[in-house]
């Protein structure tokens, strides 16, 4: 016991924590496809955040 089973929540919606879920979720097996599909909307959100960011910060120069 950890004692962060209250903490669910929060650490679903921080970056990687519903990534790592999925991970644990896939390598223990016997988990509903609906508690993983679930976790897929944070997963996603953090991946399209992260693009953008990087999208705009990073401006490279073009090859020659």
């Amino acid at each position: 016991m950890t004692g962060t089973e209250n903490l669910a929540l929060l650490k679903g919606l921080l970056p990687g924590g519903a990534a790592t879920e999925l991970v644990v979720n896939a390598w223990e097996g016997n988990v509903p496809v609906a508690d993983s599909l679930i976790l897929l909307v944070p997963t996603l959100s953090w991946v399209v955040v992260a693009v953008g960011l990087a999208s705009r910060l990073f401006r490279w120069e073009p090859r020659r």
